[in-house]
């Protein structure tokens, strides 16, 4: 059975909470033991300072503080004793209270003596007289008990009221993800392109919703120009499909009675066939287009150039005229692709040509780039369509696109193309008429 995934909420309070409890015990435990050091050096500076009073009056605690009148305050549970040779005074008891084990703790003159509890063992030596003093610490520790026990409380109630502010901040942190977690779920199901929530923090939340909006943006505009692809496709398709159905239909019916009919419908079903064939070559290349990787080496451009322009000029009527240095110019690119957008710059600059108007290919390399230029003198193309021809099945002119032979698809594969090449495209005016359609190659250093 598969875990269940944890929210970040929970992950917060998983992470914070034991830290949260190991500060509270330390702090807790550091402060305790801070008193109990205290109460404990307080209670050895008094047992110093009576066994100063025993040297100076050579009488013990008890007997000291009946000649005063004043109460000592470690008079209770004291054992004290004043030696000089064989000579000396004790306090009552003692002897039992030395006959126990005592165990000596490294610190602070602490003594734990058996079935006794815990004393401070002080003494001192002065004219060949010894004075010791044991003071227990029983009310010390009666005070560090309460005091131990009111530290607990409070510690549980701070570390109550610490997991209660941490499970707050976890999941007020986290509620901007569970909205945008929600939002995306109902995006998906409803197949919609509604925006999601953006929080106004935290900012990483704030950064990441915007991104998410730009990308199903994004992903909006790419499906529909999908949808209108897939239409225009259709679209395109339906006319050669139809009119080689009506030619059909028109042999059934009367290609007995009229058999000259019969050849014409033919050649036009054979061209209409052409023109779907071409039309489905380059939905595929443009298909391809958007999938492939590209290998790119040095390639030749001016032999290239002159390779396809020789070609291509027997199948058309105006001159195509080559304007390149002497010296070869080469750039980095590949050459099937580059090919193919040449052929396709040529085929457009026949279509939207006079007859017997000159086409002009030029090679010009600069310091940080080659530039090749293909120029016709035909109608030209409006600033505000220039960057639209490169749309799928777009015309500059719709109302003549029947006129001109063609899918519309000839320089969307060539933008993507030269996209993959890292090639620019740029169209711009030709003098004093037409159209120049620009590529340039950056130069490798």
């Amino acid at each position: 059975m598969a875990k269940p995934i944890k929210s970040s909420a929970a992950l917060i309070q998983r992470s914070f909470t034991p830290l949260l409890i190991s500060a509270v015990l330390v702090v807790g435990l550091l402060l305790t033991g801070a008193m109990l050091y205290q109460a404990v050096v307080l209670s050895q500076a008094e047992a110093y300072r009576t066994l100063n009073i025993m040297e100076n009056t050579q009488q013990l605690p008890g007997q000291f503080a009946m000649a005063t009148g004043r109460a000592s305050r470690i008079s209770q549970n004291t054992y004290a004793s004043i030696s000089r040779g064989a000579a000396a005074i004790e306090s009552t008891g003692l002897s039992q209270f030395l006959a126990h084990p005592q165990f000596k703790l490294p610190f602070l003159n602490l003594v734990w003596v058996m079935n006794r509890g815990l004393f401070l063992a002080v003494s001192t030596s002065h004219n060949q007289t010894h004075y010791e003093l044991w003071v227990g610490v029983h009310g010390v520790m009666n005070q560090f008990q309460l005091v131990a026990a009111a530290c607990a409380v409070a510690m549980v109630i701070i570390m109550v009221i610490s997991l209660i502010v941490v499970r707050q901040l976890a999941n007020r942190l986290s509620q901007p993800m569970l909205d945008l977690a929600s939002a995306a779920t109902t995006v998906t199901h409803t197949h919609s392109t509604k925006k999601l929530p953006v929080p106004a923090e935290p900012r990483e939340m704030h950064d990441l919703a915007v991104q998410f909006n730009q990308l199903l943006a994004e992903l909006g505009a790419e499906l529909k120009r999908e949808r209108q692809f897939v239409s225009d496709a259709a679209h395109e398709l339906r006319t050669p499909i139809a009119a080689v159905r009506g030619n059909v239909n028109l042999i059934k019916r009367h290609g007995e009675e009229h058999p000259e009919v019969v050849p014409e419908s033919l050649q036009f079903i054979d061209e209409e066939s052409q023109r779907l064939e071409h039309l489905i070559t380059n939905l595929l290349d443009l298909s391809r287009a958007d999938q492939r990787q590209v290998q790119v080496e040095p390639v030749n451009l001016t032999q290239l150039s002159t390779d396809q322009i020789a070609r291509y000029q027997p199948t058309i009527t105006q001159p195509i005229t080559l304007k390149a240095p002497q010296k070869a110019v080469t750039v980095t690119a590949n050459a099937d692709y580059l090919t193919q957008i040449l052929l396709i710059l040529l085929d457009n600059a026949h279509k939207y040509s006079p007859v017997d108007y000159p086409i002009v290919v030029q090679i010009s390399p600069t310091d940080r780039s080659v530039i090749l230029t293909v120029s016709d003198l035909g109608p030209g193309i409006p600033d505000d369509q220039k960057a639209a021809i490169f749309d799928r099945f777009y015309r500059i002119d719709s109302s003549h696109s029947s006129k001109i032979a063609g899918s519309g698809l000839g320089l969307a594969i060539l933008s993507q193309l030269a996209t993959l090449q890292h090639i620019t495209v740029t169209v711009l005016d030709n003098e004093p008429n037409g159209a120049t359609m620009q590529l340039t190659f950056p130069i490798d250093n």
